[in-house]
């Protein structure tokens, strides 16, 4: 099956348990210097190490790519910066809004 959205979201990282995929990283803003990862794992799959692992093997494809890979989230988005934190990824600024 043919899923349009893997066309533009390379390189696209998917760990497998029990025949699901269960976590998911893929390059969701892609410049020709940098890609930025998008990662998504069912709830009932959260907290058992699968979303560093594919973070991880995604950043290592980007790399192959010669390009940088770039992780992102929000302040409030504890989960999300724990999956950094585990990765030892460096914080290197933060976003803010003007209303």
């Amino acid at each position: 099956m043919a899923i349009p959205e893997l066309d533009v979201s390379q390189p696209c990282v998917a760990l497998v348990h029990q025949n699901i995929a269960v976590s998911i990283c893929q390059s969701v803003c892609i410049t020709n210097f940098a890609h930025e990862a998008g990662i998504e794992t069912l709830k009932e799959y959260r907290g058992n190490g699968f979303a560093p692992a594919v973070v991880a093997a995604w950043a290592i494809a980007v790399r192959k790519l010669g390009c940088l890979p770039l992780y992102s989230t929000l302040a409030e988005n504890h989960s999300s910066q724990s999956v950094a934190s585990k990765l030892g990824l460096a914080y290197y600024g933060s976003n803010f809004t003007i209303a």
